[in-house]
């Protein structure tokens, strides 16, 4: 294998130096997205997603049988981490603090 492919294969370029990736939002910096979920609102993003997604293991235990509708609190877990909403976006909406 060649120095360059070595190169390729790690994401560096020939002055060993990552490269740069843009945006298709913004074109600015390496984020896809900005952060837009504050802290508050990713805790209850976070908690809301793991209680869905503890209820389809538990559900018809303790009455409350949501099936597999409960995997999508994935998306609020994913959310609430990444502290990234995408359909906040078009709106401009940002639970962060202001600074």
């Amino acid at each position: 294998m060649t120095l360059p492919a070595i190169r390729a294969l790690i994401g560096r370029n020939e002055a060993g130096a990552r490269p740069v990736h843009h945006s298709f939002m913004t074109g600015k910096g390496i984020h896809m997205f900005k952060t837009n979920v504050g802290g508050i609102d990713r805790a209850l993003r976070i908690l809301v997603g793991v209680t869905l997604v503890t209820l389809v293991f538990v559900g018809d235990k303790v009455g409350l049988p949501i099936g597999n509708w409960g995997w999508l609190g994935l998306i609020p877990i994913t959310t609430g981490l990444s502290r990234t909403c995408p359909a906040y976006a078009p709106f401009g909406i940002s639970t962060c603090r202001r600074r």
